[in-house]
């Protein structure tokens, strides 16, 4: 067991326990779980960046309310910043 699952275990107890946390604990039990599958991957810079967009994905998908829309925000964000350098580039 890594410590990545180790966290995610201790966040789920925690979430069965305190009904008032259970949201955020058992968001943050997912995200150790990420965590910890993507960690390895990650040896350089360049992998680091990879990462940020199945981050932005996780964070959609299962984050609190507030924190979903504001990755919806940087992931469309980020489309338009690319879409806008295409267009330089082409020029």
């Amino acid at each position: 067991m890594t410590a990545w699952d180790r966290r995610a275990r201790r966040a789920r107890f925690l979430a069965d326990s305190f009904a008032s946390a259970r949201e955020i604990l058992t968001f943050y039990a997912g995200l150790a779980e990420w965590q910890g599958r993507v960690a390895p991957q990650v040896t350089s810079f360049s992998s680091a960046v990879a990462a940020i967009p199945p981050l932005l994905k996780y964070l959609k998908m299962y984050s609190p309310y507030a924190l979903a829309q504001a990755a919806r925000g940087e992931a469309d964000d980020e489309a338009d910043e690319r879409r806008h350098s295409d267009r330089e580039w082409d020029r």
